[in-house]
Order: structure tokens, then C-alpha cells, then sequence
């Protein structure tokens, strides 16, 4: 027991290490809003939907609140085998949007279509549909600041950037779980603004990204991805930082800031993060294996730790002292990406949700590599 406990302070000492290093990161982003001529340039806006008839009139009207000049915006909206009334909604908005472009996946795909890449072929069928010199993604759940497109384009210009990662905020309701999930979320925005500003290894969202049509052409796009369930944001941003590391960049500002929902159900929350985790098998950056493998295995030692120590009796106040050096590791981190955010407030379940986080992180990473998931009413098996 000696050893493992070492062992454990070791990890912990190491997480300590990595947390710091996160915060210098987070620290050195400067928020900005950009200032200047916009030349012209052609945004494709490049949307999956499935089952979104409830986002649609929200999602749309969002876009219509855009300061961005309407002429140059080329938007493009798949329809990936939707069985509720999705397509009779989108239809309804080409008066409103003259430069909508509807596509059917199912009329792209012939009978041998993969089962584990809608996602992956509906964007790249409106991307190969699509003509903007810069290509942004996001989601039908997602509500926009007024300023988001024209500050991406600015950026993206002033930049000459390849790939352009920007912030996401839950906008979380007063359930548990919506509290768990963004408070979890809140972690990972900072993880990886810090994390792109380091150039120490690529994690991004798709919920609000943009990249160069040149930089998805020179990698050939998903062509070697597109068979993984999930991955259409970070696994093709690790394809673009291979060719271009120096032109990848996290855009840390309240004026490209996307909203998104919440899932509403634990079961969700569960098949949500499972997904993402199902990625960490493909990485191909030793930096982010290393860290996920790190952090696995010091909440893993925490968590197998602390059974042992309630049934056993012995040890029960070192490892709530572990527990309690752990959440104070995070807590100034989590704290100054929480104000950016405006979400603070919620800080005051961090401590609460510490043991409920460590069972989460070591039972969503460990279905990730060996188990499946549900999504959008898809069944999907590893």
C-alpha cells in the first residue's frame, strides 16, 4: 500500500505540474476584440443537423443578428437522415436566407455508406458543396454574439490562420447535471485555449471552429478519419497542426463566444462524453496521450484508493487529504476560466461534485477505449 500511495503522490505532484503550466497558458491569451478594414472574403458556414427541429427558428435567427455582410456569407446545411421535421423548417428559411444551400445526405450516399461517419460525410458533402475561402463549424444548439462571424474573418485575415479554435459556453440550467457537465466543460475550455497557445498538443470543439478551405484541402480533409464515430473537430485540427503548426490558434474572446444547451438527461451526459473519449484511441499526439494516460491513472488511484480505505478502515484521511489537494490544484485554474465564462457562480459545487468527477473520469475514459455509445438515436459499437 506504501508504494501505490507514492506512486499516487507522484501522479498528483506531476498533475500539479501540468495544472500550472495550463494556467500560464490560459494567462498569456490576451481577450481581445479586433479592430480594422475586413477585406473581402467569402465564410462558408458549414452545418450537420439531425433531429434539430426544436433549434432551427433559434439557430437561424441567431445568424440573422450577424454584422457580417450577408453577400459574403455562403451557408450550407446538410440533412443527416433527420426523422423528425428538421427538413420541412430548414425549407421554410430559404426566404429568409438567399444564400441557403439544403443538401439530403441520404441522396450522396450509396448502400455501402459507413455506419460510424455521418457527421464526418455530411460536412464534407457541404464542404465539397460550399465555395468560402474560410470554412466555420458549429452547431444547430449553438446561439452566436452579433460580432462572432466578422470577428472570426478579421482574425483569420490579420492572423493568416490555418485553424482557428474559439471559446464554447454551456448555458447551464439549475439541474445537477447541467451543473456537472458545465463545470466539466468550463475545465476543458481552459485545457484547451491553454493547450493551443503552448503548441503543446491540438484540442478544439466543434462547436465553434474555422479553418482555411486551402489548409482542408492540402490535408485532404477527413480522407483517413472518416471512418471514427467522432473526431470531425480535433482530429482534423491534428491533421492541420502537422502541416501547420505555426498558424493554428486559439481565439480567446467574449465576442466569438457560442452558446450551446446543455444535454438534459445523465444517460446524454454519458453517451456525450463516451464519444468524445472514444477519439483517444486515434490520437496521434504523444503529448495528449501522455496527459490523458496521466490523468486516467491518478483518478483511477484515487478512486480505487478511496474504496479501499472505507472498507477497510485504514488510510481514510489520506486520501481525503489527497481528494482535498487535488481539487486545490484545479480550483485557481477552474476559477479564472469560470470568470471569463461569467460562470463563477457555480464554483461553489466544485468541491461537492470532486468525488462524482473522479467515478466519471474513470468510467467515461474506460467504456472510451473498449465500449460504445448512443447518439442522435444511433447505436454505435467499437
Amino acid at each position: 500500500m506504501a508504494v501505490a500511495i507514492f506512486l499516487l503522490v507522484l501522479l498528483l505532484t506531476a498533475y500539479a505540474w501540468l495544472i500550472a503550466f495550463y494556467s500560464t497558458g490560459w494567462n498569456a491569451l490576451k481577450e481581445t476584440k479586433l479592430e480594422g478594414t475586413l477585406h473581402p472574403i467569402q465564410i462558408s458556414l458549414v452545418i450537420a443537423m439531425r433531429n434539430e427541429a426544436s433549434q432551427v427558428e433559434g439557430f437561424f435567427k441567431s445568424l440573422e443578428e450577424q454584422n457580417f455582410p450577408k453577400e459574403y456569407l455562403d451557408l450550407v446545411v446538410v440533412n443527416d437522415h433527420s426523422t423528425d421535421n428538421t427538413w420541412t423548417l430548414l425549407e421554410s428559411m430559404k426566404n429568409r436566407f438567399p444564400n441557403l444551400l439544403l443538401l439530403q445526405l441520404q441522396d450522396f450516399l450509396g448502400k455501402e455508406a459507413p455506419v460510424l461517419s455521418y457527421k464526418k460525410k455530411a460536412l464534407e458533402l457541404g464542404i465539397a458543396h460550399s465555395s468560402g475561402e474560410l470554412i466555420v463549424s458549429t452547431d444547430a444548439d449553438c446561439r452566436f454574439p452579433t460580432d462572432w462571424l466578422l470577428q472570426l474573418a478579421l482574425f483569420y485575415q490579420q492572423k493568416q490562420a490555418c485553424f482557428i479554435a474559439a471559446p464554447v459556453r454551456i448555458q447551464s440550467t439549475r439541474s445537477l447535471v447541467s451543473i456537472f457537465q458545465t463545470l466539466d466543460f468550463i475545465t476543458l475550455q481552459g485545457i484547451t485555449a491553454a493547450s493551443v497557445q503552448k503548441k503543446f498538443h491540438a484540442l478544439c470543439n466543434g462547436a465553434n471552429l474555422a479553418y482555411s478551405r486551402k489548409a482542408y484541402d492540402e490535408v485532404n480533409g477527413f480522407a483517413g478519419i472518416d471512418h471514427l464515430a467522432s473526431g470531425d473537430d480535433l482530429l482534423l485540427m491534428q491533421k492541420i497542426t502537422e502541416k501547420h503548426p505555426n498558424s493554428v490558434y486559439y481565439f480567446k474572446s467574449k465576442y466569438v463566444t457560442v452558446n450551446t444547451e446543455p444535454v438534459k438527461s445523465w444517460k446524454e451526459f454519458w453517451n456525450q462524453r463516451v464519444r468524445w473519449a472514444s477519439k483517444s484511441n486515434h490520437y496521434k499526439d504523444w503529448n495528449i496521450k501522455l496527459v490523458l494516460l496521466m490523468v486516467y491513472l491518478l483518478n483511477l488511484g484515487l478512486l480505487a484508493g478511496s474504496l479501499y480505505s472505507l472498507f477497510s478502515g485504514h488510510h481514510f484521511f489520506l486520501f481525503l487529504l489527497l481528494f482535498v489537494a487535488k481539487f486545490l490544484i484545479e480550483y485557481g485554474f477552474v476559477d479564472r476560466v469560470a470568470r471569463f465564462f461569467k460562470q463563477e457562480n457555480l464554483l461553489l459545487y466544485f468541491f461537492i461534485l470532486q468525488p462524482l468527477h473522479v467515478i466519471y473520469m474513470v468510467s467515461a475514459g474506460t467504456m472510451g477505449m473498449i465500449g460504445g455509445f448512443e447518439w442522435k438515436g444511433r447505436k454505435i459499437k467499437k
